[in-house]
């Protein structure tokens, strides 16, 4: 992931959920997409430039919740990310078992 792209927003948006012009709501990608609406989940952006960052402890408490969120709704482990987009820019993140 390219976490150094989310930098400066106030809020990170994450599509949870479509709720349809009936006015039900789905967490299935509508096959028809007129008139339905998403429906977001809101991060606290981190506004922190995370591009000179070399260890997972010096990330930011908002962009940890993000990453726990995107784990938990994908259903894997995040295990590297890009806070640049440089080779070196990349962060190893280890879980503890």
């Amino acid at each position: 992931m390219k976490s150094d792209v989310l930098d400066g927003f106030d809020t990170i948006k994450a599509c949870v959920a479509y709720k349809l012009k009936d006015g039900s709501v789905t967490t299935d990608f509508p096959y028809e997409i007129d008139d339905v609406e998403p429906v977001y989940k809101e991060f606290k952006g981190w506004k922190t430039d995370m591009t000179k960052m070399q260890s997972e402890d010096e990330f930011p408490e908002e962009f940890n919740a993000y990453l726990t969120f995107l784990e938990e709704q994908l259903g894997v482990e995040i295990k590297i990310v890009s806070v640049g987009p440089d080779r070196a820019q990349t962060i190893e993140r280890y879980t503890e078992e």
